[in-house]
């Protein structure tokens, strides 16, 4: 069996109720031209001061460092001024690394780079 490519997708959504996907996009295996998506995290909605807790609006791709992927928010953390977060493939042990109050940067929209 051929092995199947994995894709992450960051969907930036601006409604009320939901700040963005995190999503894997896997290629069907029997040859059709269908796939499949399978949802790894969803990042909450920001409160009116543009702050909640782990980020909001992935602006850009990810990085994939020893089965830990690596990305950034644009919005959101504590601050809202965006973070740099961690999840696993899988969609687990979702963590914010760092989050930015535009004294040590503020709104990444680049992907992480090591």
């Amino acid at each position: 069996m051929s092995q199947i490519r994995k894709e992450l997708l960051l969907l930036k959504f601006l409604g009320k109720s939901l700040a963005g996907l995190a999503l894997v996009l896997l290629p069907s295996v029997t040859g059709a031209q269908s796939v499949t998506y399978t949802n790894l995290y969803i990042f909450s909605a920001t409160s009116f001061s543009g702050s909640n807790r782990g980020g909001a609006h992935p602006y850009a791709g990810t990085l994939l460092v020893s089965n830990t992927l690596y990305g950034t928010t644009d919005a959101g953390g504590p601050n809202g001024w965006g973070t740099i977060y961690k999840l696993s493939p899988e969609g687990t042990g979702f963590q914010v690394l760092h989050t930015f109050d535009k004294t040590n940067g503020a709104k990444p929209q680049t992907a992480c780079c090591f």
